[in-house]
C-alpha cells in the first residue's frame, strides 16, 4: 500500500494549454506510424513533411506541437510533438520560454531556406525554446484550453521584452537575447 502511495505522490498533475484536433487520432497509432498518419492527416501530413525536414537540414529547429500542458509543480511545459515516425515528448523550463512574432519567425530562416509555410501552420503563435533555439510552432485549428489562463502563464509572470528581445544591442547583447549588462 506504502508503494501505491508513493506513485500516487510522485504522479505530476497537469494543466491541459492546448490541443491540436489531430492530437487524439495520432496519439491512437500503433501499427506502422507513417503510413497510419498520413492517412489519418491526409495532405496535412505531406505539408508537414517539408516542414520537418527543413528543421533536420537547416540552422533553424522547429517543432509542431500537437499537445501542450503545463506542470505547475516544476514550472515546466510538456510538448507532445509531431515527427515523421512517431510523437515524442519532452519537457521546456517556462523561463526558457518567449513568445516571438511571426516576423522573427521568418528572420530566424535568414541561415537557411525557409519554405513557403503550410496553410495550417498558426505563425502569429509561435514560441521559442531558449535553451535549445527551438521554434515551437502550432496549428491553426488547434483548442487552446484552460490552462492557457493559469497564473504561471500570464503576462506578468512571463514577459521580459529587454531580456528576450534586445538583440541589437551590439557588443553588449548575448547570443541569445538579452542585454548582458542587465540581468
Amino acid at each position: 500500500m506504502a508503494r501505491l502511495l508513493r506513485a500516487f505522490a510522485t504522479l505530476q498533475r497537469t494543466v491541459p494549454v492546448y490541443e491540436s484536433k489531430d492530437y487524439a487520432k495520432l496519439a491512437a497509432i500503433s501499427g506502422n506510424f507513417i503510413l497510419e498518419a498520413s492517412k489519418a492527416l491526409g495532405s496535412k501530413y505531406y505539408q508537414f513533411v517539408p516542414f520537418y525536414l527543413e528543421s533536420r537540414t537547416t540552422t533553424v529547429t522547429k517543432t509542431f506541437v500537437l499537445k501542450l500542458d503545463l506542470l505547475p509543480e516544476t514550472q515546466k511545459l510538456k510538448v507532445t510533438a509531431l515527427q515523421l515516425g512517431s510523437l515524442q515528448e519532452s519537457e521546456v523550463d517556462l523561463k526558457n520560454l518567449v513568445p516571438t512574432t511571426a516576423e522573427e519567425y521568418e528572420n530566424a530562416h535568414t541561415l537557411g531556406k525557409m519554405l513557403h509555410p503550410a496553410e495550417f501552420l498558426d505563425l502569429e503563435m509561435v514560441y521559442l525554446n531558449r535553451a535549445d533555439q527551438e521554434f515551437l510552432v502550432f496549428d491553426k485549428e488547434g483548442d487552446w484550453k484552460e490552462g492557457v489562463s493559469h497564473p504561471l502563464l500570464s503576462m506578468e509572470q512571463r514577459f521580459n521584452e529587454h531580456q528576450w528581445m534586445d538583440t541589437v544591442a551590439g557588443p553588449k547583447a548575448e547570443q541569445h537575447g538579452g542585454n548582458v549588462y542587465n540581468h
